[in-house]
């Protein structure tokens, strides 16, 4: 499957980003930092650092309260993707999703 389709995420790749999201958040629409703490240390091995979870909050969609939203899990993965589309094939490949550039 293809990640990327005109600059943009492809509707398959999405679809698998929705699904990771879901595994995480409990209530579907955000995910509490235990939860996005949770998908990073899956993800990367790691939890985000202080410096990382405030760059989230910065440029990517959250609640008043600080929590990711679906969109905004969507925009990291779309600027990830830009930049480095290898990065995200490999996340999602811990997932379980088989992507390609």
């Amino acid at each position: 499957m293809k990640l990327i389709n005109k600059e943009e995420l492809s509707d398959e790749a999405i679809q698998a980003l929705d699904t990771v999201f879901d595994r995480f958040s409990e209530n579907k629409s955000f995910l509490t930092l235990d939860e996005l703490q949770c998908f990073a240390k899956k993800t990367n091995g790691e939890p985000f650092t202080a410096q990382e979870l405030d760059q989230i909050k910065d440029f990517f969609d959250c609640t008043e309260d600080g929590f990711m939203t679906k969109r905004g899990f969507r925009e990291m993965y779309e600027t990830q993707s830009i930049a480095d589309a290898s990065e995200t094939i490999k996340d999602l490949k811990t997932h379980g999703f088989d992507f390609e550039e």
